[in-house]
């Protein structure tokens, strides 16, 4: 949050961006946000060519951000990984259809141990009464999404947002939050960053509000699951709320 130096941003591009996981790298970059420096771009831009497999998480919305400020120059050498973008989204797409097709023979009741298991959802979202609030609720996402579209979400999260919880970006005097926020009040404006208690921003340290086009919930999710874990948790989320329903009342009677 503090305002660094070239040569402290030179450090990070070196010896941080090629190695940080995933799903912090979009946070690493902004503190290159407002930087002019023509070194200090290209520094970034060949860091960031280094290993473009692991830009899953950055978006061209966020690139563009991200160099707005830098020289031409640097925009000229960012080119390159502005079309290795564009690539990935069409990647993705191929990706998601190959998938569709696997998702065969998935069994509810094991995507429901995956979902407040292995998988981690509950953590941040909620089924019924069961499971976090950070996320949105998933107790009726079989009725209103399609496979496809249940399928982008787990496995590229920043795709699209559930309405209210768009991930923004709250500017202060002293620092910056990058979450969702949760209240607007007169005198403050609370924002949580993950399954925690939220945190109280007085409006009076506020500088801007800027919305983010990536999602706090990690993407890759489908590699850390087999294709039948894959196939079991996605049967469980188009399940809901129908089968949900029946299971419990099955449950009940029992």
């Amino acid at each position: 949050r503090s305002e660094l130096s070239d040569d402290q941003l030179f450090k990070i591009a070196d010896q941080q961006i090629e190695k940080v996981e995933m799903f912090l790298l979009p946070g690493l970059t902004e503190v290159f946000e407002g930087n002019k420096s023509e070194k200090v771009g290209k520094r970034l831009i060949g860091a960031l060519l280094t290993k473009p497999e692991r830009l899953n998480n950055i978006s061209e919305q966020n690139l563009a951000q991200l160099l707005k400020d830098f020289p031409s120059t640097v925009q000229e050498m960012a080119v390159p990984l502005k079309e290795m973008l564009r690539k990935q989204h069409a990647d993705r797409l191929a990706h998601l259809q190959k998938m569709e097709q696997q998702l065969k023979g998935g069994d509810v009741g094991e995507g429901r141990k995956l979902f407040y298991g292995k998988a981690t959802c509950s953590l941040c979202h909620s089924v019924g009464s069961e499971g976090g609030r950070f996320g949105p609720d998933l107790t009726n996402i079989g009725e209103i999404r399609s496979v496809h579209d249940i399928l982008e979400a787990v496995v590229y999260p920043s795709a699209s947002f559930a309405r209210e919880y768009e991930t923004s970006r709250i500017i202060t005097k002293t620092g910056s939050y990058t979450g969702v926020i949760k209240e607007q009040l007169p005198d403050a404006v609370v924002i949580e960053v993950g399954p925690v208690p939220g945190i109280r921003i007085p409006t009076s340290e506020i500088t801007s509000i800027e919305p983010q086009s990536l999602s706090l919930m990690p993407p890759g999710l489908d590699q850390q699951l087999a294709p039948s874990e894959m196939a079991d948790l996605t049967a469980f989320l188009q399940a809901l709320p129908y089968r949900l329903d029946r299971m419990i009342e099955a449950r009940e009677k029992k």
